[in-house]
């Protein structure tokens, strides 16, 4: 026979046991059944309240005994028939141990195929921006909350297949779309503790086909990330894409490759940014207009060593850039317009203009560079004034700028040399200064052929140049102090001429030759303009006069016509 407390002792431990078991149940029903519809609920109702448009979510799953929640199908739209954001499958799963750590833990979160555009729409208007109007005004808090972020961990979270969408539909002839993805992010222990660092691996595909990716650790309190940016094989003509209507040219090749160490921290003052032991390599760069069978320029090599970047503080430096193999285009229309006026309409050069002035006002950056090269550079550049078009070549050119600096006063020490028009030679060597204008150059050119310049004689009078050659050479300088409203300018130095041979246009007879011209002692000024020669040396010089069978001679009637064409100028 049970006993009274036998049978007591019986009933509270199947109450207990009953009890037990009716929580777990109700645990269960809540986490499956009921926080899926509140969440899901939540999401569509508060999305219209903080920011006036309404998300939809398909399916929203809760595992109680994994802790975890699973929101399936989300989207929410900038404007109607777009969308601002979305994603296939959002995972969470929280950890009991937060209760252990005293910090909540999320063991895994992982997004599946997110989705984000960021629109400029045909009214100028940006998606992003018109949704941070939107959203309510935050509450101000207590002076004395300054309490920080919530402890938290995050120990894993992966961004599989996200994908990004720029597109600009504003002020131009057809929509710009650029399609970033798909793209990788992993996150390893961030966490809000104070002085805790984490990681982040982060991969992203561009629309030009390279890939760019970012390691390094991150710490969350005090805010702070450091670590290795890196753009490899990035075709630049998807980039040029998004400027490419405000010219009449093409960007037809080029790829680029960039490392950089980056450091981000948030200051007192703000945000804190740091770049540093940039490289960046750009080859086979080029331009093309349908306006011209040749390219408007070609780069095989454009390299960046050890650049640097400091913000606020905005002071930006480079080791050195070298150029090697540029060749460049350029030409004279008929009607005197220069080609980047053909290649640039007004309209764009206005807002070049205009932005560049805004970035001036905005951005006060010093710049250092230690060295710029220019090597194997070369020029072509015709003049269609004249019929045939006149062709000037330049190649070989080689150009090294040091010490290169923005601060006022600084002097740039540069040497410069090219083969011009066949086996002439330019030289140029000394100092220049920008910030006042400042310069001494010592320059030269031997066995300039003047023959080529026969069509720009003629212009000035009725002469043929048949032959001669020119060497000179001296010293420039030039001054603008600042205040200053002209520019003071002076040459001193000498040219010589060999070989000459002309012959007038007017009855076709050789008029003037000569061995050697010697002009020495020139000192000549811009400001106010004038020159001075000390000696002229002419050597087995001739003028051959010739009498026609009609009286006339050839010398005269070089004059008359001399003279006819200055008062024709002038009257013009």
């Amino acid at each position: 026979m049970v006993s009274v407390s036998d049978w007591f002792r019986s009933w509270r431990l199947v109450s207990w046991r009953s009890a037990i078991v009716a929580a777990i149940v109700l645990y269960a029903l809540v986490g499956f059944l009921v926080v899926p519809w509140i969440v899901k609920s939540l999401i569509e109702k508060k999305s219209v309240e903080l920011i006036k448009r309404q998300a939809t979510v398909e399916k929203v799953r809760c595992n109680p005994f994994a802790l975890s929640l699973t929101i399936e199908g989300f989207s929410i739209p900038d404007r109607p028939g777009s969308v601002l954001l979305s994603w296939d499958r959002v995972y969470a799963n929280a950890q009991v141990s937060s209760l252990f750590r005293w910090a909540a833990t999320l063991k895994e979160l992982t997004v599946e195929n997110p989705y984000v555009a960021l629109r400029r729409f045909e009214d100028g208007a940006v998606n992003v921006l018109e949704v941070m109007e939107d959203l309510p005004e935050p509450e101000p808090k207590p002076p004395e909350d300054e309490g920080g972020l919530p402890r938290a961990l995050l120990q894993h979270m992966q961004v599989v297949d996200a994908r990004v969408d720029l597109e600009d539909r504003y002020n131009r002839p057809e929509p710009l779309l650029w399609e970033i993805g798909p793209n990788q992010v992993e996150l390893l222990d961030v966490s809000t503790i104070p002085e805790r660092e984490g990681s982040n691996d982060v991969v992203v595909l561009l629309p030009g086909g390279g890939t760019v990716t970012i390691t390094g650790n991150v710490v969350v309190e005090p805010l702070g990330l450091d670590g290795t940016f890196r753009l490899e094989n990035n075709e630049l003509a998807s980039m040029w894409r998004a400027v490419a209507h405000l010219f009449e040219f093409e960007l037809t090749s080029g790829v680029i490759n960039l490392e950089l160490d980056y450091q981000i921290g948030l200051e007192d003052d703000g945000p804190h940014l740091v770049v540093d032991d940039t490289s960046v390599q750009i080859t086979d760069f080029g331009f093309k207009s349908d306006l011209h069978e040749d390219e408007l320029l070609l780069v095989d090599d454009i390299r960046v060593a050890d650049a640097r970047l400091e913000w606020p503080e905005q002071n930006v430096a480079a080791d050195s850039v070298v150029i090697t193999g540029a060749t460049a285009f350029g030409w004279i229309e008929p009607d005197g317009t220069p080609n980047w006026d053909v290649l640039i309409p007004e309209e764009s050069q206005e807002q070049i203009v205009t932005t560049y002035q805004t970035l001036e006002e905005r951005i006060q950056a010093s710049a250092e560079l230690g060295r710029f090269e220019l090597r194997d550079a070369g020029l072509k550049f015709e003049n269609r004034i004249e019929s045939p078009p006149i062709l000037f070549e330049i190649h070989d050119a080689n150009l090294v700028v040091t010490d290169i600096s923005t601060r006022e006063g600084s002097v740039w020490p540069f040497e410069a040399s090219a083969t011009l028009e066949g086996d002439a030679l330019g030289t140029a060597k000394g100092t220049f200064g920008a910030a006042p204008l400042a310069a001494e150059i010592e320059v030269g050119l031997e066995g300039l052929q003047l023959a080529k310049y026969q069509p720009f004689v003629a212009k000035i009078a009725p002469l043929e140049v048949r032959a001669g050659v020119l060497d000179a050479g001296g010293t420039a300088t030039a001054s603008k102090p600042k205040g200053a409203e002209a520019l003071a300018a002076n040459f001193k130095g000498e040219f010589g001429v060999t070989g000459l041979d002309l012959n007038e246009t007017v009855t076709g007879d050789k008029l003037l030759g000569w061995g050697d011209l010697s002009v020495k002692g020139i000192d000549a000024d811009l400001q106010p303009m004038g020159a001075m020669v000390t000696e002229v040396d002419i050597y087995s010089a001739g003028l051959q006069i010739t009498v026609a069978e009609d009286g006339s001679i050839n010398l005269l009637e070089f004059f008359s016509a001399l003279t006819e064409g200055e008062e024709g100028s002038e009257d013009g």
